[in-house]
């Protein structure tokens, strides 16, 4: 508006300020404290200071490369005010972190990186440069983060219902057909061990968590703050994407006792989430482990198929809910576990768009038949691409400053003081406000 390009030109240099527009109303606020509040929102406030400042020198690199790629576009973050802050007496904690790294950004020889992070990883973070397709991002290295299997969240298991699964997915591939590879005999039928596993693990202990979400923050009347990570349509719709993180309620839960594995082959898959489940710490530790080495070792045999002719039986190419589990089949995934490839009937779909089909919490995850239906378990929360803030929380605790934890998951980065939002770019934000 008129008001706000005038106050911005009687600032004169002073561009300390910009221009944002949330929930469609344009605010004037100074940069470090959207900033500071834009990170509030991203992480717990109950992690460490350093583990705060290496995602609030996250958040600031993000924003000066939006915009730097975008400088006649208003951000959009979402943020808490300082106000919100010292209610919900967090305001010293981010203000320390915002004065402890006041103008540092993330740069890879000489320009701003796409500083992605994700709340916990599969164990291992993913190469940037496969998840995009691209070379453009040596600093997305893989690395280790093998802390994250400890976090109370690591796993999450759900029971979806064939016919919700179905549903999904065919609104974005309407066509999806049945497809059995020649020899294979169908059989709709659980088996009876099966059943009594899900049986014994549909042995839920209801707890619930609606009072609590990953950011531990409340504000505006919300009870959870979900920023949703966009599924992979390339390194330019990622760009504004890829740097977020899921915040969404988990329970932990048991992994498959026979999961459908992934299988060298090609590329990505999906999944769908319904039915909670919840077991004990040491439960969920030790079939964890089990589950890591057996997705090292190699595919488990699909169950319900053995070898016969059975192409020849059904006599149709209609998917649904009876034959939906022959027809599912877990193609690839990467380094790191997650899947990049899963196959529905004739369909192959991306691992990151099946996760943003059924809402799950990671693509790094198993499949297996249960009495009430599918049952999809979950490792990780998030993209699993950058920084794992739970990572960067229990190097803080061990005593790493932030500059080492953003050195660990970001490759041969320098931290170095902003320079580029200057003047000319504040004044042209304002004007197209």
């Amino acid at each position: 508006s008129g008001k706000i390009r005038q106050t911005y030109l009687d600032r004169g240099d002073d561009h300390s300020f910009i221009s944002v527009e949330v929930d469609g109303k344009v605010r004037e606020v100074n940069f470090e404290d959207y900033v500071m509040g834009v990170t509030a929102l991203q992480i717990p406030s109950a992690y460490q200071t350093e583990a705060i400042k290496a995602q609030m020198v996250v958040a600031r690199t993000n924003l000066c490369k939006m915009l730097e790629d975008h400088p006649t576009e208003l951000l959009k973050d979402k943020y808490l005010t300082v106000d919100q802050m010292e209610e919900l007496g967090i305001r010293d904690k981010f203000s320390r972190a915002s004065r402890e790294t006041s103008g540092q950004v993330l740069t890879y020889d000489g320009n701003l990186i796409l500083a992605s992070y994700h709340a916990i990883s599969a164990g291992r973070t993913r190469d940037g440069n496969d998840v995009l397709g691209s070379q453009n991002y040596p600093y997305l290295a893989s690395v280790q983060s093998a802390q994250d299997v400890e976090a109370e969240r690591y796993l999450h298991a759900e029971v979806y219902d064939p016919d919700e699964i179905l549903r999904i997915c065919r609104e974005q591939y309407p066509d999806m057909k049945a497809y059995y590879p020649e020899g294979t005999e169908v059989s709709t039928d659980i088996p009876a061990d099966q059943t009594d596993t899900g049986a014994k693990e549909s042995r839920i202990e209801e707890e619930d968590y609606q009072q609590e979400t990953a950011l531990n923050v409340k504000a505006d009347g919300r009870e959870n703050v979900t920023t949703t990570w966009n599924a992979d349509q390339g390194a330019d719709a990622l760009s504004g994407g890829l740097s977020g993180v899921e915040t969404e309620i988990l329970t932990e839960a048991a992994e498959p006792k026979a999961p459908k594995e992934p299988q060298e082959k090609s590329e990505s898959v999906s999944e769908t989430p319904r039915q909670t489940e919840s077991v004990s710490e040491t439960t969920r530790q030790t079939e964890s482990a089990a589950e890591t080495q057996a997705q090292t070792e190699g595919p488990a045999e699909t169950q319900g198929q053995s070898e016969s002719s059975g192409n020849e039986q059904q006599g149709t190419d209609e998917l649904n809910k009876n034959n939906l589990w022959d027809n599912m089949e877990i193609e690839s995934n990467d380094d790191a576990g997650y899947i990049t490839k899963i196959r529905i009937g004739d369909t192959e779909i991306p691992g990151e768009e099946f996760r943003k089909f059924l809402n799950l919490n990671s693509s790094c995850f198993t499949m297996e038949q249960v009495e009430k239906g599918i049952r999809i378990t979950t490792k990780g929360l998030g993209h699993g691409v950058g920084m794992s803030q739970y990572g960067a929380e229990r190097m803080a605790e061990s005593g790493k400053p932030y500059d080492e934890i953003l050195q660990y998951y970001f490759k041969d980065v320098t931290i170095e003081i902003n320079e580029k939002q200057n003047s000319t770019e504040t004044e042209s934000n304002a004007v197209n406000s």
